[in-house]
């Protein structure tokens, strides 16, 4: 193979990987925005779940939400590894709801900032 050629092909080989890593990139910072499960919304870092009548928390949370907002629905229990797997979550809104009681967070609690209930 002649150098020419060689050089045209690692020329296109380098614009294929600086499309697929802008790619990537542009992915993983819209991913936040993309994912919500219903009915809540996605604002940022935010879940939101407020005013939405639930009377459980929606499954499969995803795992990056830093502030969850559960407030004004009817919930009155919450399953305590519920959420367990939310190693990002700082602020867990709660208030307005029929709860019976404070929900146990487990490990998770040393990491909340706000709780409200």
């Amino acid at each position: 193979m002649s150098a020419a050629r060689q050089s045209l092909n690692a020329a296109w080989l380098s614009v294929v990987l600086v499309l697929f890593s802008g790619l990537e990139l542009t992915l993983g910072i819209y991913e936040k925005s993309r994912y919500s499960p219903s009915p809540c919304s996605c604002i940022g870092d935010l879940l939101d779940c407020s005013r939405r009548r639930l009377d459980k928390v929606p499954e499969n949370l995803p795992l990056w939400i830093v502030q969850l907002d559960l407030s004004n629905n009817k919930l009155k229990s919450v399953e305590a590894n519920t959420f367990q797997k939310l190693h990002k979550l700082r602020e867990l809104k709660l208030n307005n709801n029929e709860l019976d009681s404070i929900p146990d967070l487990g490990p998770l609690s040393a990491n909340i900032t706000l709780l409200s209930v």
